[in-house]
């Protein structure tokens, strides 16, 4: 696989053109980024996610849209985060001379007139139901020699797109998962049992040359903030650089995405960008989100996102302001009820500055308190402010040194968590791929404080097919009262079969206070 890899990139390299973004999102098994079809991404590009200039995983293009893509990560040395750099070498469209010369009849090929050439040229056939995604099975056990927690977790989780249906412009888009969870933990709960989750089902076709209709369930292309609708969106560009688009339909339940008719919900947005990436550029889209709940209206709210780069600076953020319609119990007025803000400045090569700030708190809205009624009514009334500083330093040697401080402040008062310190070094004792850091960090609760560490490292070996992972943690919090203290110590192996098939499996233990269980995982993926 790693050879496949490479043979692409070196493929690519050839009248190829460097695109760079950033990690905007981080879930599980996937990353989104902030570049996309707009740069010249499609569906099926490889390219690598880089810190500090270091490769730390390689990942390829799912699904792309005008200015945002997401990525699966096909082989890690450490886990992608929310800044990372992401690196792609775009084919150049134009033709080269060697194609042009390519296209001409041979010197000796008897001269054919234009018109009796097409007569006997071939039929073109279009690609049709292009057919490429991920299936993924995991296992979960967990033996506890401590409580009634034993449970097991059976996970089967696919997403994917299916594009030229029939040799049309439609495609379909699909992400889900079921799941079986049983055991002594989930034993007379409502998590007990079988379970259908489906995040994206959706058909779409294009609109114009870069915009699209869909229908089905989605978040919105632009606006993903907004959440997830059962209905239909159409985006269109108006200009080169304007683009509008509106959402209609109806919200599934918020713990498990049932399909529900309980929640309406529309949203209008616009977006922009100016300027040109790596030198002054920026980007944003504003939203107007409005719902009712049962016949009522419950919600109206604007939702922003943005993006400004000055050189190696940028600036990312989203938040959404929600007004004070009537419904809400525990609050009034206009809120801020979330904000994500990241800056990073990269000074040179070997330093990167960074700083954020964020802000959450639970909706205030009659959906939000029917729909999690087991949730302590305090839960709405409070929020959190968070703000952090931290930087990251090249050293000689492969190190890297990563600093960070964090300032927590909740509704019910302050809370700090001081500080974070990492060291990474790469390639160590000359292993190509290989990584080792450890964190040391603090702990802080509202009556008392303790610290912790973290030991992680990745080894790959033959060839790159085989990756051994190892952790080791420890915590230590000192209470008002009394101490907790837990440890953790991992290790899985991953294997690269080809072909697409990627095995993994690992034990996990875990002790402390009033803590003894063990956890073993297995996992079998196949890309296609």
């Amino acid at each position: 696989m790693r050879a496949a890899w490479a043979l692409l990139l070196c493929a690519a390299i050839a009248g190829a053109a460097e695109v760079r973004g950033k990690v905007t999102q981080v879930v599980a098994d996937a990353i989104y980024v902030d570049i996309g079809s707009s740069q010249g991404l499609e569906p099926g590009n490889g390219g690598q996610v880089q810190r500090v200039g270091e490769r730390i995983a390689d990942v390829a293009v799912v699904t792309v849209s005008g200015e945002q893509a997401r990525l699966r990560v096909v082989r890690t040395v450490r886990r992608p985060v929310v800044g990372d750099d992401v690196v792609f070498q775009i084919k150049s469209t134009p033709q080269t001379k060697a194609e042009t010369e390519s296209k001409r009849p041979p010197a000796d090929q008897p001269f054919e007139p234009l018109l009796e050439r097409q007569k006997r040229r071939a039929k073109v056939v279009p690609e049709r139901n292009i057919f490429h995604g991920r299936v993924s099975f995991s296992q979960v056990v967990q033996s506890d020699n401590e409580g009634d927690l034993d449970y097991a977790i059976s996970l089967l989780t696919s997403d994917g797109m299916l594009d030229r249906i029939a040799g049309s412009r439609w495609s379909m888009r699909w992400a889900g998962n079921a799941f079986y969870r049983t055991g002594e933990a989930f034993e007379g709960s409502e998590f007990e049992g079988g379970q259908l989750i489906v995040f994206d089902l959706a058909l779409a076709h294009p609109v114009g040359e870069d915009g699209s209709f869909r229908f089905g369930r989605f978040l919105p292309r632009t606006l993903a903030s907004a959440g997830y609708f059962d209905g239909a969106d159409i985006d269109v560009a108006v200009g080169e650089n304007t683009r509008f688009g509106a959402a209609l339909g109806f919200r599934p339940t918020r713990i498990d995405l049932t399909p529900s008719v309980d929640e309406p919900t529309g949203l209008v947005y616009g977006a922009y960008k100016v300027g040109k990436r790596g030198d002054a550029f920026a980007s944003g889209s504003y939203g107007l989100l409005a719902s009712s709940w049962e016949g009522d209206f419950d919600r109206a709210a604007l939702l922003i996102e943005q993006v400004a780069e000055l050189g190696s600076a940028r600036l990312d953020a989203t938040a959404t302001i929600d007004f004070d319609v009537g419904s809400s119990e525990y609050r009034s007025g206009t809120q801020l009820t979330q904000l994500d803000a990241f800056f990073s400045w990269r000074i040179t090569r070997g330093i990167t500055l960074r700083a954020g700030a964020d802000r959450w708190q639970r909706l205030d809205t009659a959906a939000e308190r029917d729909t999690i009624e087991f949730l302590d009514p305090l839960l709405f009334e409070n929020g959190f402010w968070r703000t952090w500083i931290g930087a990251a330093f090249a050293l000689p040697g492969r190190l890297r040194l990563d600093l960070q401080y964090d300032n927590i402040n909740s509704d019910t008062g302050p809370t700090t968590t001081p500080w974070r310190v990492t060291l990474e070094h790469f390639d160590p004792f000359g292993i190509p791929g290989a990584n080792l850091s450890l964190t040391v960090f603090s702990l802080e609760s509202f009556t008392g404080s303790g610290y912790g560490g973290l030991f992680n490292t990745s080894v790959p070996f033959v060839g790159g097919k085989w990756v051994l992972r190892a952790l080791a943690g420890f915590r230590y919090l000192d209470e008002a009262d009394q101490t907790f203290d837990v440890t953790n110590v991992s290790v899985n192996v991953d294997y690269l079969a080809g072909g697409g098939w990627q095995i993994s499996g690992g034990v996990q233990w875990f002790g402390g206070t009033a803590l003894d269980s063990l956890l073993f995982e297995f996992r079998l993926d196949y890309r296609f």
